[in-house]
C-alpha cells in the first residue's frame, strides 16, 4: 500500500482537490477480465494515457512527435474497489516532487457509478527519470519543464532528491 499518498473515504470534500489535471477513460470491454471487472493490467495502461495526457497539456509535449525524453523508474499502485463496464472513469494527476533528474507524479483512479457515486478505485506514485534521448543515460530536468510544471500545480511539487532514483537508469538503457 502507498502510505504516503492520502487515501480519503468516497465521496468526500476534496477528493481530488490538489489535482488540477484530470482526465477521462472509456472502459473498453478488453479490460474486462473473468471476473467482471477491470484488469490490474489496464490501471497501467489508464495512468500512462493520463500521464502522457499531463505532459501535453502542461509542458506542451507534441503527442505526434513523441519528443518526450523521460522514463518510468518505479510505478506503485493500490487498489482500493473494482471498476466495472459501466463505471465513468477520471485519472486526476499531479507532480508531488521535482528532483534533479527524476519526479514523483501521484494518480487517483475515480470511478462513478450509474447512481453518481465517486469512490477511489485506485492510487499511484510513478517516477519519472529524465533521459538523454540519443545516450539512453539519465540527465537533469529542463529549465522550463520545472518552471511550468510549478506554475501549473496548486500545490508546488517538492524539489529534492527521492534516494536512488534521482539517479536514473545511469547504464546507457532504459529500465
Amino acid at each position: 500500500m502507498i502510505s504516503h499518498l492520502s487515501h480519503r473515504q468516497p465521496d468526500s470534500p476534496g477528493l481530488t482537490a490538489r489535482y488540477r489535471h484530470a482526465f477521462e477513460i472509456r472502459v473498453r470491454y478488453d479490460d474486462i477480465d473473468t471476473f467482471g471487472h477491470v484488469n490490474n493490467k489496464s490501471y497501467l495502461t489508464y495512468l500512462e494515457d493520463a500521464r502522457i495526457d499531463y505532459y501535453r497539456t502542461v509542458l506542451g509535449i507534441d503527442l505526434r512527435t513523441l519528443q518526450f525524453s523521460a522514463v518510468v523508474r518505479r510505478i506503485e499502485i493500490a487498489y482500493e474497489s473494482p471498476i466495472y463496464l459501466s463505471d465513468a472513469v477520471h485519472v486526476y494527476v499531479r507532480c508531488s516532487r521535482i528532483g534533479k533528474k527524476s519526479a514523483d507524479f501521484e494518480a487517483v483512479v475515480t470511478r462513478t457509478e450509474s447512481s453518481g457515486s465517486e469512490s477511489i478505485a485506485a492510487t499511484s506514485l510513478t517516477t519519472m527519470v529524465a533521459i538523454d534521448p540519443e545516450t539512453g543515460v539519465s540527465r537533469e530536468w529542463d529549465v522550463g519543464s520545472v518552471k511550468a510544471i510549478e506554475a501549473f500545480e496548486t500545490v508546488t511539487p517538492l524539489r529534492g532528491r527521492a534516494g536512488r532514483e534521482d539517479n536514473g537508469p545511469d547504464r546507457g538503457n532504459a529500465p
